[in-house]
């Protein structure tokens, strides 16, 4: 009877062995399948690290798996947790994390603080497999709890001992439990639209872009969440980089809205998220001055065209001069005025072939100015505008912006000197009339076409946009280091972008400014009629009383000069 104990006992160890040894080769094997899986998946490099924080605990197995011939092509970074972390040593985002943890029982209060900097330093978002002994309540708890605390939503805990993968969710609460090694693809599911109420933390330092705010409330709709504002974060810093560093040293923020430089981030301070809209830096300058009187008469041609009618008329009338016989007409009376002194379908052949062609050329001139001058009345085009910002730089024209959201405008080379502080306000959209303002490509014409910054007296906005773009950048948005929505961020971004809602947001906003800006600027005097009135032919009484007066000395000289001759 003893003798048969022994032998079922002897049994059962060896049964108890041979399971094991199957199951660690079932877990290897499958290890390096899920390898391979993300490896085949991942488009361009994938890089895989394999941190060790067993303490040598069943260190063979481990071992194993990172000799695996089938994993030779795996771009690998084998870590224990003596490793010091630091950037660019190891990719801050690897494209998959396999943390061998075996018997080993760890807790945030206990842990080694190189292994909760590890974790510390990973991004949120990472793939974790995480290879424990899930029979060992203390063990599951511990890591458990290390990476509730970092706020991974990809992990995964495959069990050592017992066939069996927990997909944990955000605070280490576990979702799916299989009893199985599931496919590879099935194996790690993100748990961000499972936040178990944790909210979206956002703040500003300014005003932040009206799309955004949307696009932020309807990602959190789509993750099942909610937004919580934390006010003043920022409150009393004097630049960008010591509002990031505050944002960094908070832990509770998810996002800023602003739209802010890379430049301004240190590597250990931030993710950051593009802007899919770049921002192109524009310039609105007042409007010149109206032509005045003399201006109005001599603008309709240019100097060139100017210099070629009075050389013609020069030359006709050296001509009738020199030779009095070739013309009976006065070449000037005729062309100008169309005075005929003889008919000149009796004159000489010489005279017609020189005279026709010149009056039709005339005719079509004198058509064209008055053509133009009939326009000037009505519509009076402004002289001196400035149209390059190398004009903008000779004029001297101060430029209004908060220097706070960009430190490097003042040290511009061209126009730094000429940036003055004005920081944002509720009264940003009224254009002072007198100062050139720096804008965006969001919003300049807008502005441009807002009736608070139209002329009514003179029928034009009165700003223009300089054509030429000062700079161009393409902006981000500051992301919280361990923030677990940083790929949703990105997802729903692009796909509003190009279902076309951003600009749609953007049309809205126009839509709700324009509206109410038309309420507030409704008791302006405009002028319906667009006809003529009497201030608009002022030149031409003018010209009209010059001429007359002319033409009375001219008459005057000729009686004097007759009185003399007799």
């Amino acid at each position: 009877m003893q003798y048969n104990i022994k032998l079922i006992l002897l049994l059962s160890s060896f049964t108890h062995v041979s399971t094991e040894l199957w199951l660690q080769q079932q877990l290897l094997q499958y290890t390096v399948s899920v390898i391979q899986h993300y490896a085949r998946q991942k488009p361009g490099w994938f890089e895989c690290i394999f941190y060790d924080i067993s303490a040598g605990t069943d260190y063979g197995w481990f071992n194993a798996l990172l000799s695996s011939p089938h994993l030779d092509n795996v771009a690998r970074y084998v870590i224990d947790e003596n490793f010091r972390i630091d950037y660019g040593i190891i990719p801050l985002k690897p494209s998959l994390t396999v943390v061998y943890v075996g018997d080993r029982e760890l807790h945030p209060s206990a842990s080694p603080l190189l292994v909760q900097l590890f974790f510390a330093f990973l991004d949120a978002n990472c793939r974790l497999i995480v290879l424990l002994n899930t029979e060992n309540f203390k063990v599951y708890q511990g890591i458990g709890s290390l990476l509730a605390y970092a706020q991974f939503d990809k992990i995964t805990f495959v069990g050592t001992r017992i066939m069996r993968t927990i997909q944990m969710g955000l605070f280490g609460m576990a979702g799916r439990v299989t009893a199985w090694f599931p496919h590879p693809k099935d194996l790690i599911r993100s748990s961000i639209r499972n936040a178990h109420a944790r909210q979206i933390g956002f703040t500003h330092f300014i005003q932040p872009w009206y799309p955004a705010q949307v696009w932020l409330l309807q990602t959190a709709d789509y993750l099942n969440s909610s937004l919580k504002y934390y006010p003043n974060v920022c409150a009393g810093v004097k630049s960008q980089p010591e509002c990031v560093e505050r944002l960094f040293k908070a832990g509770h923020i998810d996002i800023a809205l602003e739209h802010r430089d890379a430049s301004e981030y240190m590597a250990s301070q931030y993710r950051m998220l593009f802007c899919v809209i770049p921002i192109s830096r524009m310039i609105l300058v007042p409007q010149g001055r109206p032509y005045n009187a003399i201006e109005m008469f001599t603008k309709p041609f240019t100097w060139e065209t100017w210099t070629v009618l009075l050389l013609t008329l020069l030359l006709i009338e050296t001509l009738s001069y020199i030779f009095p016989t070739l013309y009976k007409n006065d070449p000037i009376l005729l062309l100008v005025c169309g005075f005929e002194r003889y008919n000149l379908h009796y004159a000489s052949i010489k005279e017609k072939v020189t005279l026709l062609p010149m009056m039709i050329f005339f005719f079509l001139m004198f058509n064209a100015y008055g053509t133009k001058m009939i326009a000037f009345m009505t519509d009076k085009p402004s002289v001196g505008n400035i149209k390059t910002l190398n004009e903008l730089a000779k004029s001297d024209l101060k430029i209004m912006t908060d220097l706070e959201l960009d430190k490097r405008l003042k040290n511009d080379s061209l126009l730094g000197p000429l940036m003055v502080h004005k920081p944002i306000s509720s009264d940003n959209l009224q254009l002072d009339g007198e100062h050139a303002h720096l804008s965006t490509n969001l919003e300049a014409a807008f502005l441009v076409s807002l009736r608070r910054n139209y002329d009514f007296k003179l029928h034009r906005p009165k700003y223009v946009i300089i054509n030429e773009i000062k700079s161009t950048s393409v902006v981000t948005y500051w992301i919280g280091m361990k923030t677990p929505f940083a790929e949703a961020f990105y997802y729903t971004q692009k796909v509003f972008f190009e279902a076309g809602l951003f600009h749609w947001w953007q049309n809205e906003l126009m839509d709700m400014i324009a509206a109410r800006d038309r309420t507030d600027h409704t008791a302006v005097d405009v002028e319906g009629s667009g006809m003529l009135t009497f201030d608009d032919l002022t030149s031409t009484w003018a010209v009209f009383a010059i001429g007359l007066c002319v033409s009375l000395v001219v008459l005057g000289l000729e009686f004097v000069v007759k009185y003399f001759n007799k």
